[in-house]
């Protein structure tokens, strides 16, 4: 039987400060950003990051039809979203106590 999709919000904790909330797919299009669009045509492996994924993919097969195969959609994780988040958090603390230290050796 199909899950039905969670829309429920997470809540990100680094260091007992909550750093980010919102639904798993706000918190990743929010700072993970784009979507992995993946195809063969031509024989041609082809990327692509955007923004819609589901606009794009649509298009493409509207465009070039059965020339596109092995097409694959794949977007941020929250554990993805997750580690983003915690590094920028982690980034911004180091920065802070690197001002502190540089504050007090004036």
């Amino acid at each position: 039987m199909a899950r039905p999709p969670d829309h429920s919000d997470q809540v990100i904790l680094t260091q007992g400060r909550i750093i980010a909330d919102g639904s798993a797919e706000q918190l990743a299009r929010q700072i993970v950003g784009e979507d992995e669009v993946r195809w063969v045509q031509g024989g041609d492996r082809r990327t692509r990051f955007v923004a819609d994924s589901t606009a794009f993919a649509r298009e493409l097969l509207l465009e070039h039809g059965t020339a596109v195969s092995a097409l694959e959609i794949r977007r941020a994780s929250l554990e993805e979203t997750y580690l983003a988040l915690v590094r920028e958090a982690e980034a911004a603390a180091t920065t802070a106590d690197e001002r502190e230290l540089q504050g007090a050796a004036r």
